[in-house]
């Protein structure tokens, strides 16, 4: 095997430089967030960092068992169906019609790096609006040295990868960990947060037992106000009744 043949074949360059340029931005952006002085200033940085994900995302060139590609290959040919035959043939009866529609409109542009990079700005975009908020719940001067460590930890996660390479897991997760933050943090009514439920159950039906398993909390979380509670308890009992009879088919894709 010649030299040439070991790169493309590899692919080694371009990977070398993937890795450096990702490594580059979050080495940079952490040094900046440990500077920054103002909430303002470190908002700034998260959000430049968020638009660098998104630009490596759409260079990103998937292996033939990503779902990445796969997905890719699918929707090749969505490019020439109109929208009402589209919404007809792949939308309706489909456990996950959203995802349908957010890749047919990426398959719209006819520019594959579109999609991932898409799916990168969502996930950031929703992880960091947490660290952007925790930043409000403690003047102590060391607690910037704590949110950009926490960047750091979570952009070493490996994360990045399995984002834009899986399409649509981790972009649901997404929704459903600031939807999560918001209740238990910033005790946010969780009736709020369900257009936040729904669309990331309509993305991928892993999120479904999750968000079970967190209405099932809600129901045992402490309060004070003992008519409060028992209101909440008929609600989410109510809400449970209509997404089983309505929304069986979803928690059975869930489970397969």
């Amino acid at each position: 095997m010649g030299l040439n043949d070991f790169f493309s074949k590899t692919m080694v360059l371009e990977r070398t430089i993937g890795v450096l340029s990702y490594c580059l931005v979050v080495v940079v952006s952490y040094n900046k967030l440990k500077l920054c002085t103002t909430k303002k200033q470190c908002d700034l940085i998260l959000n430049i960092s968020t638009l660098f994900f998104g630009i490596l995302a759409f260079f990103y060139i998937p292996s033939v068992d990503a779902d990445l590609y796969r997905w890719q290959r699918i929707s090749e040919g969505w490019y020439n169906i109109s929208f009402p035959i589209f919404f007809k043939e792949h939308m309706v009866n489909n456990a996950t019609p959203l995802a349908y529609l957010f890749m047919y409109i990426c398959a719209k542009t006819r520019l594959s790096g579109i999609l991932p990079a898409s799916c990168a700005l969502m996930f950031y975009h929703n992880s960091f609006s947490i660290l952007k908020d925790l930043q409000t719940l403690d003047r102590d001067e060391k607690y910037k040295d704590l949110i950009s460590t926490s960047y750091l930890l979570f952009m070493s996660s490996g994360a990045f990868l399995e984002v834009i390479s899986g399409v649509r897991c981790f972009v649901a997760f997404s929704f459903i960990a600031r939807a999560f933050y918001f209740e238990i943090y910033k005790e946010k009514n969780i009736f709020k947060s369900v257009p936040s439920y729904v669309i990331a159950a309509l993305i991928h039906n892993a999120v479904i037992p999750i968000v079970g398993i967190r209405v099932i909390y809600y129901l045992f979380q402490k309060s004070t106000n003992v008519r409060k509670k028992i209101a909440n308890f008929v609600a989410v009992l109510t809400l449970l009744l209509i997404a089983y009879i309505y929304g069986r088919g979803y928690i059975d894709s869930a489970f397969d």
